[in-house]
């Protein structure tokens, strides 16, 4: 995971995969790398869970497979609310790619069944809870998913 700015923030995933103690596979900025536990003491990934899995996917068919190594579930979280943390401007204007602008921003909320209505396949979300990742009802047992966005009928 690789974040461009030090403004961005990450939490309420699911980190699959298989990695060591001492890997450190989150970047900020192409500068600083993390072990899992450096990047939630820096504020990120904090409510999310690791879940130990295996990937396929079959380009020809457009099928993805997921196995969860010790049958694990995906978690659903409670719905929140998501508060964009907005940088100063000084912040702003030290990454210098922004330039200065003269706003005024209050403290805005977006809950997250306003900003996330449908999955990638645009079945429709929850509004009661929070299920994580792109695809909803993801089964972590190795069924085949198809994953083609492409409408096949008119």
């Amino acid at each position: 995971m690789v974040f461009p700015t030090n403004t961005s923030h990450s939490d309420y995933n699911v980190l699959g995969g298989l990695s060591r103690s001492n890997d450190k596979p989150f970047r900020l900025q192409d500068e600083l790398d993390f072990t899992r536990t450096e990047w939630a003491s820096s504020g990120n990934d904090v409510s999310s869970i690791e879940v130990p899995l295996r990937i396929s996917f079959n380009p020809e068919l457009m099928e993805l497979r997921v196995n969860a190594l010790d049958e694990s579930k995906l978690p659903n979280y409670r719905p929140f609310a998501l508060t964009p943390d907005i940088p100063s401007v000084k912040e702003l204007l030290d990454q210098k790619f922004v330039q200065p602008v003269n706003y005024q921003l209050g403290c805005s909320y977006a809950p997250v069944e306003q900003l996330l209505q449908a999955d990638l396949l645009g079945r429709k979300r929850s509004s009661n809870r929070f299920e994580v990742g792109p695809l909803i009802e993801l089964p972590l047992d190795g069924s085949a998913v198809k994953v083609d966005p492409r409408r096949t009928k008119k």
